[in-house]
C-alpha cells in the first residue's frame, strides 16, 4: 500500500485511515459507525385461535389465551410503520471515555456493555456532552431495558442490540433514544433523534428499536 509523504510511515497512515473510517461520518465525529432503526405498530385487540372471533378489548398482559391483534401483523418490526432507518447516532465524550477504559485501559475486569436501551418524549439537540436523556422514560412498559438481541458474530464488524418495548399506558410521541451500560444512571455511550416521532402510542402498542453498531 502507498502512502502520503505526509506520514513518516505504512503503519502512521494506516492508523490514520482507521480513525477516520471509524470516527468521521460526514464530517461529524459520530464515533464509531452505529445507527438507529425504530418502528412501531398499533394494538387493535384480541383474536381466539381457535373461533377467529375479534374481541375489540383492552390490552391486558394477563391474557394469554387470545392472540393479540395489530395494525401491521407481521411480526417483523421491518413491516411496521417507520420511525427512522439506519439513523446516525452521536458517541457522546463519556461514552468516547468508557470504549477507550473497556478496550485499552481498563486492568481490571471488563464493565457492562452499553447495551440498556433508553427512550424519550422529549426533543432533543444531542451534543457529545450529554450524560443523561433528556425526559427519559421509567414507566408504563418503555423504561430503559437491557436489549434482548444482543448479536455478534465472530470476525465480523459489526453488533446489533434490538428490543421491541410494548406499552402498558399512554404516551404521545416518543422521539429519541438512547444507549446505556446500567439499567439506571450509568454511562449513556451513544444518542440519536428518531427522523419522526411515534406519534400517540396506547397501551399494548409496541415499538422495536435496533441500534447497529459497526467498528473495523
Amino acid at each position: 500500500m502507498n502512502f502520503p509523504k505526509i506520514f513518516k510511515s505504512r503503519a502512521s497512515y494506516i492508523a490514520w485511515r482507521i480513525a477516520h473510517k471509524t470516527l468521521q461520518v460526514y464530517g461529524v465525529n459520530y464515533g464509531p459507525v452505529g445507527y438507529l432503526s425504530a418502528y412501531v405498530r398499533h394494538f387493535k385487540g384480541y383474536r381466539d385461535p381457535e373461533t377467529n372471533e375479534f374481541f375489540s378489548i383492552p390490552y391486558d398482559p394477563t391474557i394469554t389465551h387470545l392472540e393479540p391483534v395489530y395494525d401491521c401483523p407481521s411480526d417483523d418490526p421491518k413491516d411496521w410503520i417507520e420511525l427512522t432507518y439506519k439513523k446516525h447516532n452521536l458517541l457522546t465524550n463519556a461514552g468516547k471515555d468508557y470504549l477507550h477504559a473497556q478496550y485499552w485501559t481498563n486492568n481490571a475486569a471488563g464493565g457492562v456493555g452499553v447495551n440498556f436501551i433508553a427512550l424519550t418524549e422529549s426533543t432533543l439537540t444531542p451534543a457529545v456532552t450529554d450524560t443523561t436523556l433528556g425526559g427519559e422514560i421509567t414507566t408504563n412498559g418503555l423504561g430503559r431495558t437491557i436489549a434482548s438481541t444482543r448479536s455478534h458474530s465472530a470476525g465480523a464488524n459489526t453488533t446489533v442490540l434490538s428490543l421491541t418495548f410494548t406499552a402498558s399506558g399512554s404516551f404521545t410521541d416518543v422521539k429519541a433514544s438512547a444507549l446505556f451500560n446500567a439499567s439506571s444512571s450509568g454511562t449513556m455511550g451513544h444518542i440519536a433523534n428518531f427522523s419522526t416521532g411515534s406519534g400517540t402510542l396506547s397501551s399494548g402498542d409496541q415499538l422495536a428499536i435496533t441500534w447497529t453498531m459497526t467498528a473495523s
